[in-house]
């Protein structure tokens, strides 16, 4: 894995920091990572096979959705205040299942009943639309290179980074950026017809609910981005994330070309 050099400590000021830290968001939102072409193409349908790269993508990307929970409990370590610390806990909880009542209302609202959602973890949602697709556990047990070297780059970047670093990788780099991918993913889903609403529900639940998180992150993030050297760090720490996830996508990209158009490019 590539050594991350951090710059030198600097001060600034207070002022404006409530500007720069959306500067920040509309980075993150803009980034390749987030309208990559072969997220673009899976909205479009735009596949010789689009039900294969569908399953072709359920494969690739389960071995970094499994490792969610370390990346969460990684940032946790980093952090040195109490109630950030516990502001995470709280999204810890949901990961393994939990929903509040405004969560389940948001579900509601769209169609979708909460409650076979309950006590269910994330990585199993994700595990019963790979099932949907036809992928065995077997398969499922054995990532790609690719899924690999993120989830194994990402995690030891958060073992090492400060407790900015890894707020910025993890919210403004991946939390906050959840919605508009997963709509991309969610538009080629449904194209294809294939499925039923429960098979890809992790889908939904994640674009419907994940607001909290993205809030709870963006406010541990406001008050580390005062601190000396805060808003490059929290800045560094998302560009990582979003770069390792950009050359995911690449590598994906790649490997579904025999079953893609020649203008996914």
């Amino acid at each position: 894995m590539t050594t991350f050099q951090r710059p030198p400590a600097t001060r600034r000021s207070l002022t404006d920091l409530e500007e720069q830290i959306q500067e920040l968001v509309g980075e993150s939102l803009a980034h390749p990572a987030v309208h990559h072409p072969y997220l673009r193409a899976f909205a479009a349908g735009d596949f010789a096979d689009p039900v294969a790269a569908m399953r072709h993508y359920a494969l690739e990307y389960s071995g970094y959705a499994a490792w969610f929970p370390h990346y969460l409990r990684s940032v946790i370590r980093r952090l040195e205040r109490q109630d950030h610390r516990k502001l995470l806990l709280r999204n810890l909880e949901e990961e393994r299942g939990e929903l509040d009542p405004d969560d389940c209302e948001a579900l509601r609202a769209v169609g979708v009943d909460p409650e076979p959602l309950i006590g269910i973890p994330h990585p199993q949602l994700f595990r019963r639309f790979c099932h949907a697709l036809g992928l065995t556990d077997e398969q499922l047990e054995k990532p790609s290179a690719a899924a690999v070297k993120w989830r194994s780059d990402f995690l030891e970047f958060l073992g090492t980074a400060t407790a900015a670093e890894a707020v910025g990788a993890l919210g403004l780099g991946t939390e906050h950026i959840v919605r508009p991918v997963y709509e991309h993913l969610l538009a080629g889903i449904r194209r294809t017809g294939v499925l039923q609403r429960n098979d890809y529900v992790f889908f939904e639940l994640h674009c419907l609910v994940d607001d909290q998180h993205q809030q709870d992150l963006l406010a541990i993030a406001r008050e580390l981005a005062s601190e000396t050297n805060g808003l490059e760090e929290l800045r560094r720490g998302m560009r990582i994330a979003l770069d390792l996830r950009c050359e995911f996508w690449n590598a994906i990209a790649a490997t579904a070309e025999p079953a893609r158009r020649a203008r996914i490019a």
